[in-house]
Protein backbone atom coordinates (compact mmCIF):
# COMPACT_ATOMS: atom_id res chain seq x y z
CA UNK A 1 0.00 0.00 0.00
CA UNK A 2 1.07 3.77 -0.82
CA UNK A 3 0.90 4.41 3.00
CA UNK A 4 4.41 1.81 3.10
CA UNK A 5 6.49 3.30 0.89
CA UNK A 6 8.45 4.85 3.35
CA UNK A 7 9.37 1.45 5.90
CA UNK A 8 10.27 0.08 2.25
CA UNK A 9 12.60 2.63 1.59
CA UNK A 10 13.99 2.47 4.80
CA UNK A 11 14.30 -1.35 5.21
CA UNK A 12 15.71 -1.20 1.33
CA UNK A 13 18.31 1.15 1.93
CA UNK A 14 19.62 -0.75 5.21
CA UNK A 15 19.63 -3.98 2.75
CA UNK A 16 21.35 -2.50 -0.21
CA UNK A 17 24.38 -1.32 2.44
CA UNK A 18 24.94 -4.34 4.10
CA UNK A 19 28.33 -5.17 1.64
CA UNK A 20 28.63 -8.91 2.60
CA UNK A 21 24.95 -9.99 1.69
CA UNK A 22 24.35 -9.86 -2.30
CA UNK A 23 20.82 -11.83 -1.56
CA UNK A 24 20.20 -9.61 1.02
CA UNK A 25 20.96 -6.20 -1.52
CA UNK A 26 18.96 -7.79 -4.08
CA UNK A 27 15.75 -7.66 -1.68
CA UNK A 28 16.63 -4.12 -0.97
CA UNK A 29 16.28 -3.35 -4.57
CA UNK A 30 12.91 -5.31 -4.68
CA UNK A 31 11.98 -2.82 -1.65
CA UNK A 32 13.12 0.37 -3.33
CA UNK A 33 11.49 -0.58 -6.74
CA UNK A 34 8.38 -1.57 -4.38
CA UNK A 35 8.27 2.26 -3.12
CA UNK A 36 9.90 3.51 -6.08
CA UNK A 37 6.46 2.69 -7.68
CA UNK A 38 4.51 4.51 -5.33
CA UNK A 39 6.63 7.75 -6.21
CA UNK A 40 9.01 7.91 -3.39
CA UNK A 41 11.70 10.22 -4.41
CA UNK A 42 14.41 9.11 -1.86
CA UNK A 43 13.78 5.55 -2.90
CA UNK A 44 13.92 6.26 -7.13
CA UNK A 45 17.11 8.25 -5.71
CA UNK A 46 18.58 5.03 -4.11
CA UNK A 47 17.50 2.91 -6.37
CA UNK A 48 19.74 5.33 -9.25
CA UNK A 49 22.69 5.12 -6.42
CA UNK A 50 22.87 1.77 -6.80
CA UNK A 51 22.37 0.75 -10.19
CA UNK A 52 24.91 3.45 -10.87
CA UNK A 53 27.03 1.50 -8.97
CA UNK A 54 25.68 -2.43 -9.59
CA UNK A 55 25.20 -3.22 -5.99
CA UNK A 56 22.39 -5.45 -5.95
CA UNK A 57 20.99 -4.84 -9.70
CA UNK A 58 22.80 -4.96 -13.46
CA UNK A 59 25.15 -1.44 -13.50
CA UNK A 60 23.92 0.64 -16.19
CA UNK A 61 24.72 4.75 -16.19
CA UNK A 62 21.83 5.06 -18.55
CA UNK A 63 19.28 3.71 -16.42
CA UNK A 64 21.03 5.09 -13.32
CA UNK A 65 20.02 8.75 -15.18
CA UNK A 66 16.51 8.08 -16.04
CA UNK A 67 16.24 7.06 -12.49
CA UNK A 68 17.81 9.74 -11.16
CA UNK A 69 16.32 12.39 -13.40
CA UNK A 70 12.58 11.12 -12.03
CA UNK A 71 14.13 11.29 -8.09
CA UNK A 72 15.17 14.72 -8.90
CA UNK A 73 12.27 15.95 -10.63
CA UNK A 74 9.55 14.73 -8.05
CA UNK A 75 11.99 17.21 -5.95
CA UNK A 76 14.59 15.55 -3.87
CA UNK A 77 17.78 17.16 -3.53
CA UNK A 78 20.17 14.57 -2.86
CA UNK A 79 19.05 13.19 -6.71
CA UNK A 80 19.32 16.93 -8.23
CA UNK A 81 22.83 17.35 -7.03
CA UNK A 82 24.06 13.94 -8.32
CA UNK A 83 22.06 14.28 -11.78
CA UNK A 84 24.12 17.72 -11.58
CA UNK A 85 27.06 16.24 -11.55
CA UNK A 86 25.64 13.34 -14.12
CA UNK A 87 24.95 16.04 -16.18
CA UNK A 88 28.38 17.62 -16.15
CA UNK A 89 30.32 14.54 -16.50
CA UNK A 90 28.10 13.12 -19.18
CA UNK A 91 28.04 9.68 -17.62
CA UNK A 92 25.15 7.81 -18.91
CA UNK A 93 23.98 10.97 -20.62
CA UNK A 94 25.38 13.35 -22.85
CA UNK A 95 27.25 16.31 -21.54
CA UNK A 96 25.33 19.08 -20.76
CA UNK A 97 26.47 21.97 -18.59
CA UNK A 98 23.42 24.25 -18.72
CA UNK A 99 21.54 21.51 -17.42
CA UNK A 100 24.00 20.33 -15.00
CA UNK A 101 23.78 24.08 -13.41
CA UNK A 102 20.36 24.13 -13.32
CA UNK A 103 20.10 21.05 -11.76
CA UNK A 104 22.63 22.14 -9.01
CA UNK A 105 20.37 25.55 -8.67
CA UNK A 106 17.16 22.98 -8.14
CA UNK A 107 19.37 21.26 -4.94
CA UNK A 108 20.80 24.71 -3.65
CA UNK A 109 17.45 26.04 -3.47
CA UNK A 110 16.14 22.93 -1.14
CA UNK A 111 19.38 24.03 1.04
CA UNK A 112 21.55 21.38 -0.56
CA UNK A 113 25.24 23.00 0.58
CA UNK A 114 26.76 20.95 -1.79
CA UNK A 115 25.02 21.82 -5.01
CA UNK A 116 26.01 25.65 -3.44
CA UNK A 117 29.13 25.10 -3.27
CA UNK A 118 29.85 23.19 -6.89
CA UNK A 119 26.93 25.59 -8.67
CA UNK A 120 28.82 28.64 -7.42
CA UNK A 121 32.55 27.69 -8.08
CA UNK A 122 31.41 26.70 -11.33
CA UNK A 123 29.97 30.22 -12.10
CA UNK A 124 32.77 32.28 -10.93
CA UNK A 125 34.83 30.08 -13.92
CA UNK A 126 32.48 31.60 -15.85
CA UNK A 127 34.18 34.98 -18.00
CA UNK A 128 30.65 36.71 -17.97
CA UNK A 129 29.62 39.34 -14.86
CA UNK A 130 25.91 37.76 -14.65
CA UNK A 131 27.72 34.54 -13.65
CA UNK A 132 30.29 35.24 -11.71
CA UNK A 133 27.63 37.86 -9.04
CA UNK A 134 25.37 34.79 -9.27
CA UNK A 135 28.10 32.25 -8.72
CA UNK A 136 29.71 34.82 -5.60
CA UNK A 137 26.25 34.96 -4.13
CA UNK A 138 26.11 30.93 -4.19
CA UNK A 139 29.37 30.62 -2.94
CA UNK A 140 27.94 33.20 -0.21
CA UNK A 141 24.99 30.57 0.89
CA UNK A 142 27.63 28.23 1.01
CA UNK A 143 30.05 28.96 3.37
CA UNK A 144 26.59 30.47 5.47
CA UNK A 145 25.70 27.26 5.86
CA UNK A 146 29.23 26.22 7.21
CA UNK A 147 31.11 24.63 3.92
CA UNK A 148 34.87 24.86 4.53
CA UNK A 149 36.11 23.94 1.37
CA UNK A 150 34.12 26.88 0.16
CA UNK A 151 35.13 29.00 2.99
CA UNK A 152 39.21 28.33 2.20
CA UNK A 153 38.25 28.68 -1.88
CA UNK A 154 36.35 32.01 -1.44
CA UNK A 155 38.99 33.41 1.12
CA UNK A 156 41.82 32.27 -1.40
CA UNK A 157 40.26 34.09 -4.31
CA UNK A 158 40.05 37.37 -2.33
CA UNK A 159 43.33 36.53 -1.18
CA UNK A 160 45.18 36.40 -4.16
CA UNK A 161 42.46 38.15 -6.20
CA UNK A 162 41.97 35.12 -8.64
CA UNK A 163 39.00 34.03 -10.10
CA UNK A 164 37.82 37.41 -11.51
CA UNK A 165 37.55 38.77 -7.91
CA UNK A 166 39.70 41.89 -6.67
CA UNK A 167 42.09 41.15 -4.27
CA UNK A 168 40.63 42.01 -1.00
CA UNK A 169 42.91 40.36 1.88
CA UNK A 170 40.36 42.31 5.04
CA UNK A 171 37.44 40.19 3.33
CA UNK A 172 39.49 36.86 3.23
CA UNK A 173 40.64 37.44 6.92
CA UNK A 174 36.35 38.29 7.98
CA UNK A 175 35.85 34.46 6.23
CA UNK A 176 39.04 32.33 7.38
CA UNK A 177 38.60 33.74 11.21
CA UNK A 178 34.83 33.88 11.47
CA UNK A 179 35.68 29.56 10.69
CA UNK A 180 38.67 29.53 12.69
CA UNK A 181 37.39 30.81 15.64
CA UNK A 182 34.66 28.16 15.40
CA UNK A 183 37.43 25.91 15.31
CA UNK A 184 38.34 24.86 11.93
CA UNK A 185 41.62 23.84 11.72
CA UNK A 186 42.29 24.16 7.95
CA UNK A 187 40.61 27.99 8.62
CA UNK A 188 43.46 28.49 11.42
CA UNK A 189 46.06 27.31 9.39
CA UNK A 190 44.84 29.70 6.16
CA UNK A 191 44.45 32.56 8.61
CA UNK A 192 47.87 32.23 10.15
CA UNK A 193 49.69 32.16 6.94
CA UNK A 194 47.57 35.08 5.35
CA UNK A 195 48.87 37.27 8.70
CA UNK A 196 52.48 35.81 8.17
CA UNK A 197 52.25 36.58 4.37
CA UNK A 198 49.65 39.11 3.70
CA UNK A 199 50.54 42.27 2.29
CA UNK A 200 48.28 44.08 4.73
CA UNK A 201 49.02 42.36 7.94
CA UNK A 202 52.69 43.59 8.54
CA UNK A 203 52.14 45.02 11.63
CA UNK A 204 50.17 42.48 12.74
CA UNK A 205 52.82 38.85 12.13
CA UNK A 206 52.45 38.11 15.69
CA UNK A 207 48.87 36.96 15.49
CA UNK A 208 50.08 34.30 12.37
CA UNK A 209 52.11 31.96 15.68
CA UNK A 210 48.62 32.58 17.44
CA UNK A 211 46.33 30.89 15.00
CA UNK A 212 49.23 28.73 13.45
CA UNK A 213 49.61 26.81 17.09
CA UNK A 214 45.88 26.83 17.95
CA UNK A 215 46.05 24.31 14.71
CA UNK A 216 48.37 22.66 15.74
CA UNK A 217 46.68 21.87 18.88
CA UNK A 218 44.50 19.89 16.56
CA UNK A 219 47.04 17.84 15.19
CA UNK A 220 47.06 19.85 11.48
CA UNK A 221 49.88 18.24 10.00
CA UNK A 222 51.18 21.59 8.48
CA UNK A 223 50.86 23.57 11.64
CA UNK A 224 52.84 21.09 13.41
CA UNK A 225 55.32 20.02 10.76
CA UNK A 226 56.32 24.49 10.64
CA UNK A 227 56.47 24.85 14.41
CA UNK A 228 58.78 21.84 14.97
CA UNK A 229 61.00 22.83 12.52
CA UNK A 230 61.09 26.40 14.21
CA UNK A 231 62.06 24.37 17.18
CA UNK A 232 58.44 25.50 19.26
Amino acid sequence: TRGEAWAQTKLGKAYVTNIEDTQLQQRGVELLRQAAEQDDAEAIYLLATVTAAGVGVEQSSVEAFIQMKRAAELGNADAQFALGTIYFDGIGTFQNEAASIDSFRRAAEGGHREAMFTAGRILLSKPDPESKAEGLAMMNRAIESGHIEATLMLATAYGRGSKGLPKDEAKAEVLLKRAAERGDPDCQMALASLYKFGDTFGPRRDEALVWLQRAADQEHAEALEILQSAGR
